[in-house]
């Protein structure tokens, strides 16, 4: 839950909301139930992408453009969406996100559905605003109490200065709850008794301004004392948190870490901590801090992208079997007269993952770049998408290209000019690689036939590698595992084979 709640909340502080003044937060007070968690606002003709003259010149070019890049275009759709307007958002423990904006005379809600990026979001009007959502649109039951109300005003005040502004009120109940049920905070926070946080931790207020890397962080405490300890314990929280995660070191090394707990030193002011990091000296723990930062966030969001979509590819290849008792292309007449496929096998899976209606608009006896099909090019669905659209550190592909290809050649799964059934792969399906991530330059339009066509020799060659040293994997019998990038070509090869039938050893 707490994944998929920063996710949202990382969508909110994207395209969410407003110039803090304590009069405008009213606005958010339809959106506000007993389990919401966070509130933004944002103004975004004052956000800006951030500057690396003046000291971060340090930060490679390359790095500095895709920031800059990725930047902007979430900031082009916020404006868009705004329409020249503050934006606020509010997000709860149920995973609910509204982001909100008056709304203007002729408004053309279907154009602005159009533009959203995925099929996720949905925009209807509710209180007289524009609301930014889920897909199912939400209850609107308000019921924050006044002293919730009254934090959320006082936390707003005190970032009022920065473009993009986070106001985090935990509720009441979720505080007797941790303190009933979890009297002690589990070692990935520190360890210690839970009320470090429930007495420290009455309120945040977090104020941003990417332009000048500024961060300017407050917890308001329930006393002079709580806030001591709760300063105390930051240092040990977020080294425990460090020390915790799967991968730190590949992106974050210690030596690294210590230089970015030692910026994040908080400071009490009789019941409040704060927390500052202004850039103006350009140190290097904050230019330490940026790149790994950025590299992390992105390096977890592909990931976590790359494991739930091969999945789910994959089930849709098992559910296709099931239906037709081969493997796509299962039909003579959806391939030439030497067996090579019309169509890509992603074409075929597509009812298998809701795109039906997509599917159905194929001629499935053309090829892929007849007239009719390849008008249907641009159409791509969101789960071959180029997993790297999705994060921070975004390389642009042409429209309708995927990486989400099959190992190609004879004696392949998917890949291969016979039709092949599961009784085809006599090695297995748990020792049988049927889908890879390739490497950008390999990439291929998604109707096309064409896959991953491997050098024996090395074929490792144009697989995607993530920044552990590993590349995601798709077997035949639904898992999806990260490898080795050590692992001999020999094996590399027999496993993308279905029926070599040589042992082969993957390692952990």
């Amino acid at each position: 839950m707490t994944r998929d709640l920063i996710a949202r909340s990382l969508l909110c502080v994207l395209l969410a909301a407003t110039q803090a003044q304590s009069q405008d937060t009213d606005r958010l007070k339809p959106y506000a139930g007993e389990s919401t968690v966070a509130f933004f606002k944002l103004d975004v003709d004052r956000l800006q992408p951030p500057q690396f003259d003046n000291g971060l010149e340090a930060i490679p070019d390359a790095t500095q453009a895709v920031i800059t890049a990725n930047v902007e275009k979430v900031l082009a759709l916020a404006r868009r969406y705004s329409k020249g307007q503050r934006m606020f958002a509010s997000v709860d423990l149920q995973g609910r996100v509204f982001v909100t904006r008056k709304q203007v005379p002729a408004d053309d809600l279907q154009q602005l559905q159009n533009s959203l990026p995925n099929d996720v979001l949905a925009v209807s009007v509710a209180n007289g605003d524009v609301v930014l959502h889920r897909k199912e649109m939400p209850s609107l039951a308000t019921s924050a109490s006044a002293a919730t109300w009254q934090s959320v005003n006082e936390a707003f005040a005190v970032v009022e200065d920065s473009p993009l502004q986070v106001v985090l009120v935990p509720p009441p109940y979720l505080r007797r709850t941790i303190e009933e049920l979890s009297p002690e905070l589990p070692r990935q926070l520190g360890g210690g008794p839970s009320d470090v946080l429930t007495e420290g931790l009455m309120w945040s207020a977090i104020g941003i301004d990417p332009q000048q890397l500024r961060l300017h962080v407050t917890f308001q405490s329930s006393s002079a004392e709580a806030a001591q300890r709760l300063a105390a314990h930051i240092p040990t929280m977020l080294q425990s948190r460090y020390d915790s995660a799967t991968q730190p070191n590949a992106l974050l090394p210690p030596e690294i870490a210590k230089l970015v707990l030692a910026t994040l030193t908080p400071t009490v002011s009789g019941s409040q901590v704060h927390i500052q990091i202004d850039n103006s000296e350009h140190s290097p723990a904050t230019l330490a801090m940026l790149s790994s930062f950025v590299e992390m966030a992105n390096e977890e969001m592909l990931n976590e992208t790359s494991s739930q979509r091969l999945r789910e590819i994959m089930l849709a290849v098992h559910n296709y079997y099931s239906a037709f008792n081969a493997l796509p292309p299962a039909k003579k007449n959806w391939r030439d007269a030497d067996g090579k496929p019309f169509l890509s096998w992603r074409v075929h899976l597509l009812p298998y993952f809701g795109e039906a209606e997509l599917y159905n608009q194929f001629h499935l006896d053309e090829a892929w770049d007849s007239e009719h099909n390849k008008a249907l090019l641009e159409k791509m669905p969101e789960m071959y998408t180029h997993a790297s659209d999705l994060g921070i550190l975004a390389n642009e592909l042409p429209p309708g290209y995927t990486t989400i290809l099959a190992p190609a050649g004879a004696d392949t799964a998917l890949g291969d000019s016979q039709i092949r059934t599961f009784g085809h792969v006599i090695d297995g399906l748990s020792n049988t690689a049927f889908l890879v991530q390739v490497k950008d330059s390999l990439a291929v339009p998604w109707t096309s036939p064409q896959d991953y066509a491997f050098d024996p020799a090395d074929p490792l060659a144009g697989v995607l590698m993530n920044a552990n040293g590993k590349w995601w994997c798709g077997f035949g019998d639904g898992s999806v595992r990260q490898l080795s990038s050590e692992l001999p070509p020999s094996t590399v090869f027999n496993l993308f084979r279905i029926n070599d039938r040589n042992a082969i050893e993957l390692g952990d």
